[in-house]
């Protein structure tokens, strides 16, 4: 399974649990006159994030059975985790049922 099909996975696992996720492609963008406009969003920000019923935030980072992590990606979900956030990678919705704590 590739990575946008997992995601599409686990974004309607958590809508079935009431769970209301986003999807941000965190990439740069270039204006008409060819000029490079950066993302707004912190390098290694994760796939999906959401705000829990009890108020925690969540960010999931998506990789595929055979997928890396890079640098960027896991400072930011330790940066998350530090700061009181649930932040972790998942390469299944199976995954991410044990991190919930689901069945």
């Amino acid at each position: 399974m590739i990575e946008s099909d997992i995601q599409n996975a686990i974004r309607l696992y958590l809508t079935s649990i009431g769970i209301i996720s986003f999807r941000v492609n965190v990439i740069g963008s270039y204006t008409k006159d060819g000029r490079y406009v950066p993302p707004s969003l912190p390098e290694g920000f994760s796939d999906i994030f959401s705000v829990m019923p009890n108020g925690r935030a969540l960010f999931i980072e998506v990789k595929s059975r055979t997928g890396k992590l890079s640098l960027k990606q896991q400072n930011f979900l330790d940066r998350m985790s530090n700061h009181g956030a649930l932040a972790f990678v998942a390469r299944s919705v199976e995954d991410v049922k044990k991190y919930l704590g689901g069945d």
